[in-house]
């Protein structure tokens, strides 16, 4: 790091290096020390820099993954369902005049015979 315009080995000042300067690691990033080889400052294992880099933090290695079926919501940083519109009923199929409903199909009714009332075909003599 730097001091006063020169560059020195921070760790032989008993100082950590951080943006370039000498420091006491625990006064720029609370709860970090000098790394014993380049004197970097560093958080202790497990930990990382928070989000402001003011601070050593727990790491959490579950942040961002979310159980399946969920979304990582990036505004809040928490995991939601997503909101899931209720299926709608299939339309109901209707048949021209003249025909009526057969398994499924619309078919002329005065090829079976029949009338057609109600989207289906029917013996006219027994419903009206």
């Amino acid at each position: 790091g730097l001091v006063d315009g020169e560059c020195v080995n921070c760790s032989e000042t008993g100082e950590g290096s951080f943006d370039n300067r000498c420091v006491d690691c625990n006064d720029v990033l609370e709860g970090s020390a000098p790394d014993e080889i380049t004197a970097e400052c560093k958080c202790p294992e497990g930990q990382v820099p928070s989000e402001d880099g003011t601070k050593c933090e727990d790491f959490d290695p579950d942040f961002g993954f979310c159980p399946p079926g969920q979304f990582l919501n990036e505004t809040s940083g928490e995991c939601q369902r997503p909101i899931l519109l209720a299926p709608r009923p299939p339309l109901p199929i209707v048949c021209e005049i003249g025909q009526g409903l057969l398994n499924g199909i619309c078919v002329n009714c005065n090829e079976t015979g029949e009338g057609s009332l109600d989207n289906q075909c029917v013996d006219c003599g027994t419903v009206l």
